[in-house]
C-alpha cells in the first residue's frame, strides 16, 4: 500500500481496518493514529479545518472556538482564500463576527497559517509523517514497531515515553531521534520549495536536525545556560545520547538523573518551538526567556506528573539533581 493509497475510505475497506487498530499501534510506541495528513498543493482536496495539513494537528482541534463559528466546516483550503494580484489572502465565513476570546484565537490562527500559500500548479497529496518519502507501507510500519521495541527495552537507551513530561514531547523527541523533523534540508530533499536551506537563526550553516537542536550558536548558548543550572559541562555535547550520558560518571542520584533526562527532552522541544517562531513569525525569544520558561514548565510537569522524582521550587533552581 504505497503513497496515495490511503484516503477517506471507512467501513470494511483495508484502510478502515488499519484505522481500527491504530490505537493499539499507538500503545506499542508508534504515534500511528495522528501520523496521516496532507501535503498542500492547490488546496482543492484538503479540508481547511478537518484535515491535518499543518504541524500541530487539525485546526478544528487547535481552534475549536472558531470552528464552532465556521459556517462551512468542510471548506477546502482553496475555498478559504483567493489570489488577488498574485498574492494569496485568507477569507473567512463566520456565523457572526468573532468577539472576546474568539478574536484572540483568530489572531493565533492567522499566525498559524501565515505564509502558507497554495501552489496552483500542484495537486494536494496524502502524507504519512512517519515516512514522508514513500508513504504508508506495512514494511515501513513494521520497522517502526521493531525500533519502538528496541527503544522500550532494558538497554541503556531510555525510551522517550517518560511519565514526567507530556506525551507530545515524547513523540517529538522520538521523531527527532529517527531523523524525521521537517528541517529545511529534509524539506529540500522532498522536493518542497524552500527559500533557503540555511538555518533560520544563524543563517550561516545548513539546517539539519543536529544543527537546529544542538549546534546552532543560539542553541549552544541555551544549552550552556542549562549546563550552568545543572552544574554540568555540556559544551561538547551534540546529541541526545551525549547529553543523556554527560552525568554518567558524576555519581548523581537516580531521581536527579531521571529529572535530567526529562529536562533534556523538554529543552529540545522548546528549541524546536522557538525555531518555528523564527521561521513562521520571524520573531524568536531570547535565550533568557526560553531558559526561564523551561525552568517553570519543567518544574510544573515533573512535580505534577511523576511524584517519585518531585522536587520543591528552591531545590529545582539551586540543586535540581538533589545532591
Amino acid at each position: 500500500m504505497g503513497n496515495g493509497s490511503f484516503g477517506r475510505e471507512r467501513g470494511n475497506s483495508t484502510w478502515g481496518n488499519i484505522i481500527k487498530v491504530g490505537k493499539e499501534i499507538d500503545r506499542m510506541g508508534v504515534p500511528f493514529s495522528d501520523s496521516f495528513g496532507k501535503l498542500v498543493g492547490d488546496g482543492a482536496d484538503t479540508k481547511f479545518w478537518e484535515d491535518s495539513w499543518l504541524d500541530g494537528g487539525k485546526l478544528k482541534d487547535r481552534f475549536n472556538i472558531l470552528y464552532l463559528l465556521e459556517l462551512k466546516k468542510e471548506a477546502t483550503i482553496s475555498e478559504r482564500g483567493e489570489f488577488v494580484n498574485g498574492v494569496w489572502g485568507w477569507r473567512w465565513d463566520w456565523r457572526r463576527e468573532p468577539r472576546g476570546r474568539e478574536r484572540g484565537e483568530l489572531e493565533r490562527l492567522r499566525v498559524a497559517v501565515q505564509g502558507k500559500t497554495p501552489i496552483t500548479e500542484k495537486v494536494d497529496r496524502n502524507l504519512w509523517r512517519l515516512d514522508t518519502g514513500d508513504g504508508y507501507t506495512v514494511k515501513v510500519l513494521r520497522r517502526f514497531l521493531e525500533e519502538s521495541e528496541v527503544l522500550g527495552g532494558d538497554n541503556e537507551r531510555e525510551t522517550e515515553w517518560l511519565k514526567a513530561i507530556p506525551k507530545k514531547i515524547g513523540i517529538f523527541v522520538w521523531r527527532a531521534t529517527l531523523g524525521r523533523l521537517p528541517v529545511r534540508t529534509t524539506l529540500d530533499k522532498m522536493g518542497i520549495d524552500v527559500d533557503s536551506v540555511l538555518c533560520s537563526r544563524c543563517k550561516s550553516e545548513v539546517e539539519t536536525i543536529e544543527h537546529a537542536l544542538f549546534k546552532c550558536d543560539k542553541v549552544k548558548t541555551l544549552w550552556s545556560g542549562v549546563g550552568r543550572w545543572w552544574n554540568l559541562n555540556v559544551e561538547s555535547c551534540n546529541s541526545l545520547d551525549e547529553l543523556t550520558n554527560v552525568d554518567a560518571q558524576s555519581g548523581r542520584n537516580k531521581k536527579g538523573a531521571r529529572r535530567w533526562v526529562a529536562v533534556i527532552r523538554c529543552i529540545m522541544y522548546f528549541i524546536w518551538m522557538d525555531r518555528n517562531k523564527v521561521v513562521f513569525v520571524q520573531s524568536g525569544s531570547s535565550v533568557e526567556d526560553i531558559l526561564l520558561n523551561l525552568q517553570l514548565k519543567t518544574f510544573e510537569w515533573v512535580t505534577r506528573r511523576d511524584k517519585e522524582i518531585a522536587v520543591d521550587w528552591n531545590s529545582w533552581m539551586m540543586d535540581p539533581f538533589g545532591t
